[in-house]
């Protein structure tokens, strides 16, 4: 007995655990405007058709009852700022508040406690429900919106003074863009009859059975779309640099072109960064070096070449040659001076017998020195 009445709380404490747990969470939805942010509403469009030409004035005044509710018709609506309960925005002439309570009809905006699924209030008595995500072209850009779709009838309305009673039916498609909530679009297709008695007239004491129809029919269409949208701003990278640009010292600038190690020419990877390679501003490859002196040394070696093969002295011994190398090599040059007048002479060589000049101090036929 103790037991069973032990049971009973546990049982009722575990319900109210389940009961606790499954209150589903409310959420809400993001409505993730920015700075910027405006979208363009197009002309409202209505046209209403009847089986009886004489309703024109009635027919007018369909039209004109959609188009009047359609508050932002031909005109650009501007993000102001988000409030707790409402969206500020603003067109040319108004500032507006957009409703973001669940309470609100005929919605411009999503309510604030919307969830993706849920049904949207657009009347005291009529919900928009929930048809999914499509894809809709404003302007040439691609924009997500969530599909709500309702359809209303009236069976009957109560008899007028004439007897004449009036049942409609009418379907509603709107959309409303995904990242902020806001109105894309607006369509209604609708059908409002119109049923005479035989004897009723009209206003004017004319006999509706005169029109020769038993009732009146209209057909009404109408529709507001959004013809232009802002682009959301581009994500910038970390460093807030653009593409193809880099960070250096507080300033973007443009970044190196990369090579295996993701740095430009004359750049070296120090702690993952790209820097200016210090060796490598005035310096000269290994195998440029070598290069480069292999050329100098043929142009030495092909000039001496030259310079033996066309010149018919013969060369003086070795000794008599350093001592040339280190008597007048060695020296500098002498400035350039006026060339003295030549004067003959008859001196000759001992070795050989070739004429001398007076200023030779070695033969210029067999390289002896003057003595």
């Amino acid at each position: 007995m103790c037991m069973h009445k032990t049971m009973i709380p546990l049982i009722c404490l575990g319900i109210l655990l389940v009961g606790i747990v499954m209150v589903p969470t409310v959420y809400g939805f993001e409505h993730d405007f920015y700075d910027g942010f405006y979208v363009t509403y197009g002309n409202c469009n209505s046209n209403a058709e009847s089986n009886i030409i004489q309703t024109f004035i009635l027919l007018q005044k369909v039209e004109d009852q959609y188009c009047i509710d359609r508050l932002f018709s031909n005109s650009k609506l501007e993000y102001v700022a988000t409030l707790d309960n409402a969206i500020v925005v603003e067109t040319k002439s108004k500032t507006w508040k957009l409703d973001l309570s669940d309470d609100a009809v005929y919605p411009d905006v999503l309510p604030k406690n919307w969830n993706e699924g849920d049904s949207i209030k657009w009347t005291s008595d009529i919900e928009l429900e929930y048809n999914g995500i499509k894809s809709k072209i404003i302007n040439g850009k691609s924009v997500d919106v969530y599909l709500f779709k309702t359809f209303r009838t009236m069976d009957g309305s109560e008899p007028d003074s004439a007897g004449i009673t009036m049942s409609a039916e009418s379907n509603d498609t709107l959309t409303y863009e995904t990242k902020t909530g806001i109105l894309i679009s607006h369509s209604v297709d609708g059908k409002i009859i119109l049923n005479i008695p035989p004897d009723a007239t009209t206003s004017s004491g004319i006999a509706w059975s005169e029109f020769g129809e038993e009732n009146v029919t209209i057909i009404a269409i109408a529709n507001i779309n959004a013809i232009d949208i802002s682009e959301e701003p581009k994500q910038q990278t970390g460093t807030g640099c653009g593409t193809g640009t880099v960070l250096v010292d507080g300033v973007c600038q443009l970044a190196p072109k990369e090579s295996n190690d993701g740095c430009g020419e004359g750049t070296v990877l120090v702690d993952g960064v790209c820097q200016v390679d210090e060796s490598s501003g005035t310096s000269i490859p290994p195998l440029y070096i070598a290069a480069g002196a292999a050329a100098i040394g043929a142009a030495v070696i092909g000039i001496i070449f030259a310079y033996s093969r066309n010149s018919k002295t013969p060369k003086p011994a070795r000794k008599e040659l350093e001592e040339y190398e280190e008597k007048y090599l060695a020296k500098e040059k002498p400035a350039k001076q006026k060339p003295a007048e030549k004067k003959e002479t008859s001196s000759s060589c001992s070795n050989c017998g070739n004429p001398l000049k007076s200023e030779a101090k070695f033969c210029g036929g067999c390289g002896t020195p003057r003595s």
